[in-house]
């Protein structure tokens, strides 16, 4: 009965070992990696209702030492969303609007990252430079005046897009690589940017990853 208990407690740490030795390694000889994968943005910053959303990313990056590497980064976020309605009598009248407003941050960045444990089944990396952020919105529906027996007396169509203006963050980052092959592996990741301006250095946008990576 002790025998077969102790087994049953080994068996966690066994398998633990043996998936651990099947993980393969990643090449030490990469000298260049691309990476494509999904984003999730969260961004209080743009002050929309809608704080978090899913997009897309990619990235190129080159060797410059052994543990030493230049990365250029793309992040395309989806659109965040806030829905305005409402509908308040002024004076003789009634005013009512329904508008969807929405903003988004694309950012390209540019960092170097410090690798740790290159060339094992598990490795990360410590990042930090600059991104690019493009600040666009874009905004759709109506406006409406009218009579107190809600006979329309005015509607305007609202439709408006801005492709925006570029601010300067400052990125600090990490990535943790799993490796599938000697060329590929899962990275997750993160990103914590903050804005030079003064009114927004005490907000920091969030950008969380998922990753293929294939190194050359």
């Amino acid at each position: 009965m002790s025998d077969l208990r102790t087994a049953v407690l080994r068996a966690p740490a066994v398998a633990a070992l043996v998936l651990l030795l099947a993980v393969p390694q990643v090449s030490a000889q990469q000298q260049f990696i691309a990476d494509a994968g999904l984003v999730v943005d969260s961004d209080p910053t743009l002050r929309s209702r809608t704080t978090t959303t899913v997009g897309i990313t990619g990235a190129i990056g080159l060797f410059l030492s052994d543990r030493v590497s230049l990365r250029l980064e793309l992040d395309l976020p989806g659109w965040h969303v806030s829905n305005l309605a409402g509908e308040s009598r002024v004076r003789n009248h009634i005013e009512r609007h329904a508008i969807r407003e929405e903003a988004r941050a694309r950012t390209v960045s540019i960092l170097l990252a410090r690798h740790v444990g290159r060339g094992r089944r598990f490795g990360g990396a410590v990042l930090g430079g600059l991104a690019l952020a493009t600040r666009a919105s874009r905004s759709s529906g109506y406006t409406a005046r009218l009579d107190l027996d809600g006979t329309v007396l005015e509607h305007r169509t609202v439709s408006r897009a801005d492709d925006g203006f570029t601010w300067r963050a400052v990125t600090l980052g990490g990535d943790v690589t799993i490796p599938v092959s000697r060329t590929v592996a899962v990275v997750p990741q993160v990103r914590l940017n903050s804005y030079f301006y003064s009114d927004h250095t005490s907000l920091v946008f969030v950008r969380s990853r998922v990753s293929l990576r294939w190194g050359f």
